[in-house]
Order: structure tokens, then C-alpha cells, then sequence
């Protein structure tokens, strides 16, 4: 989902610039009759060399004298590469709820791309597969028959987690998905 699709009540929901963890999150909002397995995904990348430090201190002999020795030095560590989508087990969301799923994601990739995979709980194959901004969120719907998703107005304020995004047109959607409201 691009940039097009910003939440309604970013505002309210800013990160703190001086914490070293930035915690991703995808909403996801299910206002149909069935239960959906949600699974997503973050690319975590890691270096293959970060700085190391070695520190010795001691002492050393020369001519009879004895001298206090302290060596400092920077030298490089290799780490482990981690592949960039893991294995990740979906959880099942219930029908016409609400769910943030949070995502682990790593101080060196700076990305807030989720990928998210849709399927029915009583399916083998996903019906929907998008990539969205972390904080954001989506609605699962149902169009004459066929699952759609479509991006949620923003995440803060739990009357935007059910309305469809202003910028996402269709005559046929609701002014809200929210169960509570289209009950009758």
C-alpha cells in the first residue's frame, strides 16, 4: 500500500526518535462471517561484520622492570546473515474482530514494510497477499462472494480500525464495516 493510503490519526501515534527498538505493527480488521488465519512477515537483515573491541590489560617485563601494559584495539566481528522472511506461524482471527499483530523486526533494517498473507482458516492457499506500512491497517470484507481487503482509515482511534480509507473508492462500501454499527 503506498503513500497514498497515510493513516487519518497518524498524529496520535508517534514514535519516540531516541528509542533504539521501533516495534512494527499491522491492524487487521475482519468484517466477515469467517475465521481468517493472518500471517506476517518483516525483513530482518543483519551485517556481516560489526566493530569489535578487545581490551588487555596486564603487566610486562623489561630489563628487570616491571611496566603496567594496557592494549586497546577495534577489530571486526562476523555475525550470522538471517534469511530475509522467516518462518512465521498465522494466527487465527475470529469473525467480525479487530487485531494488532506485531512483527520483530532488527536495529538494521530501517523498513516498515509488512507483508501480510490472508487465507481461510479452512483453506491450504491465501486469497489475499499485500505489503503494508507498519501502523497501518487493513479491512477484510466480503464483495459478492469473494473475500477483498481493503486499507483501513488509520489504527489509533478505534471508530478509523473499521472505516474504509477516504482515498479508497467504491460506491459499494460502507461508510463503516464495524459489526457493532451495520448489526441490525
Amino acid at each position: 500500500m503506498s503513500d497514498k493510503f497515510e493513516n487519518c490519526d497518524d498524529y496520535a501515534d508517534e514514535d519516540d526518535p531516541d528509542r533504539a527498538f521501533k516495534d512494527l505493527c499491522v491492524g487487521v480488521a475482519n468484517a466477515t462471517k469467517y475465521h481468517l488465519v493472518v500471517e506476517t512477515h518483516a525483513e530482518s537483515k543483519v551485517p556481516e561484520e560489526t566493530p569489535g573491541f578487545e581490551i588487555e590489560a596486564g603487566g610486562g617485563k623489561i630489563l628487570g622492570f616491571e611496566f603496567p601494559t594496557l592494549k586497546f584495539s577495534k577489530t571486526p566481528r562476523k555475525l550470522v546473515k538471517e534469511d530475509s522472511v522467516d518462518a512465521n506461524v498465522g494466527v487465527d482471527l475470529a469473525p467480525y474482530t479487530f487485531m494488532k499483530f506485531p512483527v520483530n523486526s532488527d536495529t538494521h533494517n530501517k523498513s516498515k514494510i509488512i507483508q501480510v498473507k490472508f487465507k481461510k482458516a479452512e483453506d491450504k492457499c491465501n486469497f489475499w497477499t499485500l505489503n503494508v506500512k507498519s501502523k497501518h491497517g487493513v479491512i477484510v470484507w466480503e464483495n459478492i462472494g469473494e473475500l477483498e481487503v481493503i486499507p483501513a482509515a488509520g489504527q489509533f482511534l478505534s471508530s478509523n480500525r473499521w472505516k474504509p480509507h477516504k482515498n479508497a473508492r467504491n460506491r459499494s462500501f460502507p461508510t463503516s464495516f464495524d459489526p457493532k454499527k451495520t448489526e441490525k
